[in-house]
């Protein structure tokens, strides 16, 4: 995929940056962020230790025996693409975003993306998201 990206970038004069992030540091940001709202956003759903959430429809876990899944890890990338955000400080960051992924993590994706959506608000950001391959373990 690099040599992809490196390719086109090459051949077209576009300008991409390509970047990867640790989603266990982003899962934690978004942690934080639900624990603080936890009790006043109604698509949240508590039970013992595990933290549910309603987007669209669809309920998934976002922190699971206290710890956050990967589609809060998706989430919290999801708004660090579209804003830089520092010293309580919002800034614009991209201005659109091509992801590729495992085909196996096609929920937790989808899911993370609606999670950030729907709880950040304004996250208009235009999106290709790109999956593909048998298995995460390939």
């Amino acid at each position: 995929m690099n040599k992809l990206i490196r390719k086109i970038k090459k051949d077209s004069k576009v300008d991409i940056k390509s970047f990867y992030v640790s989603e266990k540091n982003m899962a934690d940001r978004f942690k934080r962020d639900i624990k603080s709202k936890i009790t006043s956003n109604p698509a949240f759903r508590q039970s013992n230790q595990d933290v549910f959430m309603e987007v669209g429809g669809e309920n998934f876990l976002v922190i699971k025996n206290n710890k956050p899944t990967c589609a809060t890890g998706n989430a919290a990338t999801c708004r660090a693409i579209r804003y830089l955000v520092t010293s309580n400080k919002i800034f614009d960051n991209y201005i659109s975003h091509i992801g590729v992924f495992p085909l196996c993590s096609l929920d937790n994706v989808l899911n993370g993306y609606g999670a950030a959506t729907s709880f950040y608000g304004n996250l208009n950001l235009p999106c290709l998201l790109v999956f593909w391959g048998k298995s995460c373990f390939e």
